[in-house]
């Protein structure tokens, strides 16, 4: 039998070694290949999606120093907000090409009765949101009205509503709203007291009222344009350095605000001339326009424009969310995503800017949340106050929690932020 050993001298030990060494190399060089192949691949998914610039999807920033999409917490607790602007595909997106959905609620209503209120950031605490739809009364802006319960005129209160709300790490979306003459009402506790709180419509109101100081005068009416233009550039010219602050030039210029002859023929010329008193002291930031058609949206020529759309469930009755009435009107919702389609095929972004009110229908609330995936949609909830129980007996210290409406609004933006 024939010995089986194999030589064992250095030169054996050697070749041995060498092998070894030639075994280790090649699997490190798989292994680089690997990783070579697999970032290619991780950075093409990030920078292209069908050909067009895309990134990943991002929420709000929830922990210092924390770099997400449009919003960064800073380790002092303050945040940094990002530029935004349309993508070519339609998105809205951050300065480093991040898609951002916008989502929040209309809140504060600095436009009618008293001139609003700030309350405090319990919801926030409890929703998740980036944008907060903030509506104004040019007059009272160019007219700087006192605020008694505020203590303060209104050009200084606007201005701490807007660096309240970037405290709370939300983008501010002033909304030109309405421009009547009536003073906000309240107390001051010092002697300023007026009774008579004026509705969102007042302007209105007064129009078709004979008995009214303002009868038949149109520069109380919401389709009046050199106060709205000039609140507007005013703004615009404040906060022109402020990434934090978008415009929604005109808040809802349906049929039912054109009470005088002819006037709903100047919608387009109109909206136009907002846009332009913006963009003339603000070449950056985002500005929201109602949507008025197809044709009519896709004549607009200014960038970073993204359009907004009121869709509401059509309810009668009593809320069993807040046992509240609030007759909604309803929208052809099909025909709506026609225009969706449209829109987005020309590389418009879309913002459904009011939607649910008193009572978020379930099913209702499924063709929202279907519209905002499907379209990269960003939503502001009408209102934040309709998402939390009532204080009983008009408590004002008692906890409010989220009813159902706010607990369906918290599941939404929960899934469209990209969270579990």
């Amino acid at each position: 039998m024939k010995n089986s050993r194999q030589p064992t001298g250095p030169l054996s030990r050697r070749n041995a070694s060498l092998g070894r060494l030639r075994l280790l190399a090649g699997f490190l060089l798989v292994l680089v290949v690997l990783a070579i192949v697999f970032l290619v691949l991780v950075l093409q998914k990030q920078i292209f999606n069908g050909g067009s610039p895309q990134s990943q999807t991002s929420a709000t920033a929830t922990s210092a120093g924390t770099q997400v999409c449009g919003v960064t917490k800073n380790s002092n607790g303050t945040y940094h907000f990002s530029w935004l602007h349309v993508s070519s595909n339609g998105d809205v997106v951050d300065s480093n090409n991040c898609r951002v959905p916008l989502l929040g609620w209309n809140a504060i209503g600095a436009f009618q009765g008293a001139g609003g209120s700030l309350g405090s950031s319990s919801v926030s605490s409890s929703i998740q949101i980036n944008v907060v739809r903030v509506a104004f009364n040019s007059r009272w802006y160019e007219s700087d009205v006192y605020v008694p319960n505020q203590r303060m005129h209104f050009k200084a209160w606007l201005q701490k509503i807007v660096s309240t709300l970037e405290s709370r790490g939300d983008y501010v979306m002033l909304d030109a709203n309405n421009a009547f003459f009536e003073p906000p009402c309240g107390s001051d506790g010092s002697g300023t007291t007026v009774t008579f709180c004026p509705s969102e419509d007042q302007g209105r109101k007064d129009y078709a009222n004979p008995s009214s100081p303002y009868y038949q005068n149109v520069q109380g009416l919401e389709l009046y344009q050199p106060i709205a233009v000039q609140a507007l550039s005013d703004l615009a010219k404040l906060y022109a350095n402020d990434p934090a602050v978008l415009f929604d030039v005109w808040n809802e210029p349906g049929s039912y605000i054109f009470v005088t002859p002819n006037s709903s023929q100047n919608k387009v010329p109109d909206m136009n001339e907002r846009i332009n008193g913006v963009r003339q002291y603000d070449p950056q930031s985002l500005i929201f326009v109602y949507e008025s058609g197809v044709n009519e949206d896709l004549s607009y020529k200014q960038t970073n424009l993204v359009f907004d759309f009121h869709i509401y469930p059509g309810f009668k009755g009593v809320s069993p969310a807040t046992h509240t009435s609030c007759p909604t009107s309803s929208s052809n919702i099909p025909k709506l995503q026609q225009e969706f389609a449209a829109l987005r095929k020309a590389g418009r972004a879309i913002f459904i800017g009011e939607w649910g009110h008193c009572y978020n229908e379930p099913s209702y609330n499924q063709q929202i949340l279907s519209i905002a995936k499907t379209y990269n949609a960003g939503l502001a909830y009408f209102d934040e106050s309709d998402l939390l129980t009532k204080a009983k007996g008009g408590s004002s210290t008692q906890q409010k929690q989220l009813n159902a409406n706010g607990k369906l609004v918290q599941q939404d933006y929960n899934t469209l932020f990209g969270q579990p």
